[in-house]
């Protein structure tokens, strides 16, 4: 499954929001060093009930607005 992840880096807390099929991601850490893709990751996983190793960034590692793949076990 595919999920379209915004993340903003630098909060004052994480939170994760759900609009629609979209979610909105915002993590404490720097966007340095992949610290912020990470907790991005791990907020995700939390979500939908997976392990971090079965989510992998497919598009947007650089820019704020990221393409997610969840492998679901099945």
């Amino acid at each position: 499954m595919y999920v379209k992840v915004k993340v903003t880096p630098e909060a004052k807390r994480d939170t994760l929001i759900k609009r629609g099929a979209n979610i909105e991601v915002s993590v404490k850490e720097k966007a340095i060093r992949n610290l912020a893709n990470n907790r991005a990751k791990e907020m995700v996983a939390g979500h939908f009930g997976v392990t971090t190793k079965q989510i992998r960034i497919v598009s947007g590692h650089h820019s704020p607005s990221k393409i997610f793949s969840i492998e679901t076990d099945k």
